[in-house]
């Protein structure tokens, strides 16, 4: 499918349908038009979960299942339990830390050969105002691994959505491709990077192969 008309909703419905994926959770939904919520409502799969906590949420999280109208800590800390996803759409408060704590968050309930997905991580100019989203992607870039417990590497790709500076960060366990050496912290840093950085793709098939990889 051309990158043209495949924007999020399509592109993360053709992942779940291609992976048998069954359980989408997504963070932070953004305003509802026309009875429909940006990605959220068009994104199809067996069961959708959203977490939102601003004031215009609320109406819809009382009339909609699954729908929880909260931080997203606190659905992570007293309602997520033993669910478990295997996707999650990042798109809340883009604080670099806040953006940390839900990747962490959302990892300790990713089912095997699921993925997370985070928004906004791939500012093309420095004025861009996309908060500092793409610094968390930096860090997590950096460690490169995500587990107390377990040394499991973590692999990076990103998409960006033709005739768009909509740039989804894709992350999933497989080969790592940490960087030899750690990235500088400065978004002068991550333009002077941006490509390598964002391990950057163009081609749905090519984002799909390595999701296809990790599932084995």
């Amino acid at each position: 499918m051309d990158r043209l008309v495949m924007q999020k909703p399509a592109f993360f419905s053709r992942l779940i349908a291609d992976l048998g994926y069954e359980d989408y959770l997504e963070i932070g939904l953004g305003e509802q038009q026309a009875g429909e919520f940006n990605t959220f409502s068009r994104v199809r799969c067996k069961r959708a979960y959203g977490v939102d906590s601003a004031l215009h949420f609320k109406p819809h999280a009382d009339a909609w299942p699954n729908l929880y109208y909260m931080k997203s800590d606190e659905f992570f800390k007293n309602h997520a339990e033993d669910k478990m996803f295997d996707m999650v759409f990042i798109d809340g408060n883009h604080k670099g830390d806040q953006v940390m704590q839900d990747f962490f968050n959302s990892n300790n309930h990713l089912k095997p050969g699921g993925c997370i997905i985070m928004h906004d991580v791939g500012p093309p100019v420095p004025n861009y105002a996309s908060g500092d989203a793409y610094i968390a992607w930096m860090r997590l870039r950096n460690q490169g691994t995500f587990s107390a417990n377990e040394n499991i590497p973590f692999h990076f790709q990103s998409y960006q959505f033709k005739d768009s500076d909509d740039v989804v960060g894709i992350v999933c366990g497989g080969k790592s491709n940490q960087p030899s050496t750690p990235y500088p912290l400065t978004k002068k840093s991550f333009l002077d990077k941006r490509e390598e950085i964002l391990n950057l793709k163009y081609s749905y098939e090519e984002v799909l192969s390595i999701l296809q990889e990790n599932k084995k």
